[in-house]
Order: C-alpha cells, then structure tokens, then sequence
C-alpha cells in the first residue's frame, strides 16, 4: 500500500491523542435539543429541555408531530449532538425510524449526520435524572452479561458475572479468578440477581428474547417464569400448571418485586424489543431508567432481528480499543459501517424502506425475491440484516456523556495535521498492536459450521473521529487505501495494520 510522502514543518498545527484513550476534545461542535409542542406546553417536562440547553450551550427546536418537521432548520445549524425530550408514548417503532431516517437527511452523503439520543422516561422527574446522571465521566469497571454464548470475558473488568446456559460465573476482585458453577436452569433468576447485586454492576449487556414487555434470562423454556415491568418497576413471578378434572389450571407460586437498583450504568438491550418504552406502565427499557439508573442504552424496538449488526458491531467499536470511544461515538461509527455497506453493495436498499410486517419464519424466500428486484441481483443473507437494521436501533440518554470502558495498553497512537487544504493523519502502532483486537474478532464471531451459533457479525474497519469536522473531507491524490468519508469520521477497510509501523492517511479539506 502506498505512503504519501508529506513535508511537515514545525509550524503545522497539530494534534496527538492515544488510539486506546480518551479521544480528543470537541468544542465547538454544535448541540440541538428537539422536543414536541407536547413537551414545550408541560412545565415540568420543558425543565428537562432547559436543563440540557443550559449544559450544553444548545439550541432547542420545537415539532408538532415528528421531528422530520424540523429538518429545514437541522440543515442550517448542522449540529453534532442531538437529544430528543419526548414523552414516552410517543417513542415507537416509526418514531425511532423517523429519527434514524432524519440524521441522514441533513447533508447529501449516504451517512448519518448528527449523533441522537432520546432522553424519556415515566414522567419528567426519570427525564431529569437521566440528564443528571450524564454529568461528569463514567469508566465501566464492573460487568455482568446475560446471554448463552457470552463473549465478553473477565479479563477487562474489577468485578464480573456472567449468565450463560445452566451455567455461571463471577468475580468479585480483580485479582480472582473466573469462578464458574453449573446450576439447574429453572434457577436462572436467582443466580441473575444474585449476581447482580454481588457485582453491582456499571455495564449490562443482556441478551433478551422474550415477548414484548418482558425480559428473558438465556433460557426460559422450561420453567414457568416472567420478568416484568409495572410503572417501571421489575416483577417476577413463577406459576404452575396443572389437571383438574377435565382442564389445566394455572396458578402463581412466587410473585415479587425485583429490587436492581444502583449507581448510574450503561445497558446493551440484545435481543428482542429491548427498547420499546411506548407503553410507559409495561416498559422494560424504562424499568431500567429507574432504580437501576440505567443512564444510557441501546436496543431494538422490533422482534426478528436477523443479524443484530449495529447492536453488537458497536459494541465492537467500544470495546475493541477500550477507552478510545464513548457508546454514542461507537454506535454512530457502527451506523456509518452499515450505511456504507449497504451502499457499496446494496445502494437501492438506502432508498426503499424494509417491511416490519413481513413474517420472516413464514416469508422469507417472499423477502429475497423483493430484494432482488429491488436490485437486480441475488444479495447476500447478511445484507438482509443490514437493510432490516438500516434505521432501526434506538439509543436513550445524553449523545454526549463520556462513558467508557476502561482503557488498556496504549497499543497506538494518531496524530493530525492540518495545513492549507491538507490533512494529514499519522497512525502509529506499537508492538503489542493487535489486527485481530481492533476488528473485533472476539465478539460475534462464529464459524458458520458451529449449528445453533448465533449469526455471525463481521469484522469492523478501523476507525478514526474527527476531533473537529472537516469541509469535503477526500483522499488526496496518489493513495489506494479505501476508506468511507463523512465529515465527522474515516473509515479503513482492508488495511491490515502491522504492530510498530507508521501509516499515513493524506485527505484534501475546503
């Protein structure tokens, strides 16, 4: 691959972060807050809006019914961070489309433009505290994963527990060991929660496919059990059934609420429905937002999520390089990767808008035959994830609150330059670089002949986000690496970095 040779002089203006630490400062970047007439005319509710205007010095732009109505005035202010004040049961499925769909719109480009986030809750006093959780950074040091084939490991974390299928493990200091029982599965929720409170974790990730308005440990087939929420609190109840005379009867035998309270965490809803909070007194997502002051999370307002790729391919850009990003810069640099794919695919799949009615258990082969005559060729079964997923995840909480995990090893350095019409990024690797790590090969990654995995979720690029956005950012002239380019971020593809080398990347800027 070729270099460009650049003539720096002392006097080039420059910049130098670490690649697995906080990344660079972004003053200057514009802030909007959107909020319906609804929340505007409710005193309580547009406290919530003043609260964040005056943090983050921002603009506030009012919708009547949705906030595609206010596109016109995003095209001239052109912000970087946007949250959404709204009152719960106006967040569906559509409205979360609708935002996805919005931050696409404000320039010409195929990427999202802004990073979003929702802040709701079950009255405006949740809102609040969902804002004031977000002041000041957050290092996630302890975890606790619900899903049955659990990826992420120990190693990263002071304290760790992880629910898996009939089996669990834990660690309460950071010099243990992994401590792994193997327990009966109908005794899933009592090692959850009492996990929960040994690990008392900042970071969640569970893997949940339980029906809507509800939430499933690995398995629950075989016992009778239901994790719910009522006026977002947590319930839990077991039942029985059982012949007499001629008909089954059903009837409770537990029936308690959940006490998973905690200092504020950041939530990774995997699965099924994990962020529908339209219907606030059956919420799990707001069930979160309360005592267990879940402060930021993503998830899926939908059921039949065939791949899950801007789920877990941002949890790849968060944790691949720990510390070099906060969760809203992953996801967006996750969305980008999707966009980008589907473009250089797929590009008539950025136009036309997936079926959610579509069954997919009963018409798939219905869904391919759509696809190809939208393009025009036979599309990969991946594709069809990424065309599902194209405005689909949903994220809550403030775009720009700093959580992170903790970093490691510095494992390599970037550095900027900027001179005249030039821009200059120098990618330094040190020698425990790893290509493997920061394409994310740990997570979700299976061989496709391993029957009952999950869906595989390719390798992510490496990625850079502009400290600063740049005007018309391209590759200057004379290079061969191929990269997608928005104004806030580059990224790399087919570039397999190699440990204690320097790379340069030269765009052009207006």
């Amino acid at each position: 691959m070729k270099k460009s040779l650049v003539i720096l002089f002392l006097s080039i203006v420059s910049c130098v972060f670490a690649g697995n630490r906080s990344s660079v400062k972004t003053e200057g970047n514009k802030y909007v807050v959107l909020a319906s007439r609804a929340v505007e005319q409710d005193a309580d509710w547009k406290n919530v809006v003043k609260a964040l205007c005056d943090r983050h010095a921002a603009q506030v732009l009012y919708y009547t019914e949705r906030p595609a109505e206010v596109l016109e005035a995003l095209q001239g202010i052109r912000p970087r961070y946007v949250a959404v004040v709204e009152k719960p049961q106006r967040i569906d499925r559509d409205y979360v489309i609708g935002m996805n769909t919005l931050a696409r719109r404000v320039t010409p480009s195929v990427y999202a433009d802004f990073m979003w986030g929702i802040i709701t809750g079950i009255d405006a006093t949740m809102a609040m505290k969902l804002v004031d959780n977000a002041v000041g950074p957050l290092v996630l040091d302890n975890g606790l994963v619900s899903q049955n084939r659990v990826e992420l490991t120990d190693a990263d974390w002071q304290r760790f527990g992880y629910v898996g299928y009939g089996k669990s493990g834990v660690k309460t200091r950071p010099e243990d060991t992994l401590a792994v029982k193997w327990w009966p599965v109908e005794k899933q929720f009592e090692v959850f929660n009492q996990l929960y409170h040994m690990v008392e974790p900042d970071f969640l990730l569970c893997e949940s496919y339980a029906n809507k308005y509800s939430f499933s440990l690995p398995d629950n087939s075989s016992v009778y059990e239901e994790i719910y929420a009522k006026d977002s609190v947590f319930h839990y109840k077991t039942w029985k059934s059982e012949y007499k005379g001629n008909r089954i009867v059903s009837y409770d035998t537990v029936r308690s609420m959940v006490n998973w309270s905690g200092g504020r965490k950041a939530y990774i809803a995997a699965g099924a429905f994990g962020c529908d909070v339209d219907n606030p007194e059956k919420s799990c997502a707001l069930a979160w937002m309360g005592s267990p002051n879940v402060t930021s999370m993503v998830g899926y307002p939908a059921n039949q999520i065939v791949l899950g790729q801007t789920l877990w391919g941002g949890l790849k850009f968060w944790q691949a390089t720990p510390g070099r990003y906060t969760m809203a810069e992953a996801y967006f640099l996750s969305r980008q990767h999707l966009l980008h794919t589907l473009q250089a695919s797929s590009p008539e799949l950025l136009k036309a808008d997936y079926d959610y009615n579509w069954n997919l258990n009963e018409e798939m082969a219905d869904v391919y035959r759509k696809m190809q005559e939208l393009t025009g060729k036979q599309v990969a079964g991946a594709i069809l994830g990424f065309w599902q997923e194209r405005d689909l995840l949903a994220y809550f909480g403030d775009p720009k609150w700093d959580v992170r995990f903790r970093p490691e090893k510095e494992s390599y350095t970037m550095k900027t330059t900027c001179k005249n019409n030039k821009y200059i990024i120098t990618l330094k690797t040190k020698e425990n670089f790893s290509p493997d790590q920061v394409e994310g090969t740990n997570i979700r990654m299976f061989d496709s002949q391993d029957l009952g995995a999950p869906n595989s979720v390719g390798p992510i690029p490496f990625s850079f986000l502009f400290p600063q956005r740049l005007k018309n950012p391209r590759l200057a002239p004379g290079q061969d690496w191929q990269v997608a380019l928005s104004e806030d971020m580059m990224l790399v593809y087919d570039a397999w970095f190699e440990a204690g080398k320097t790379y340069e990347i030269v765009l052009l800027v207006d």
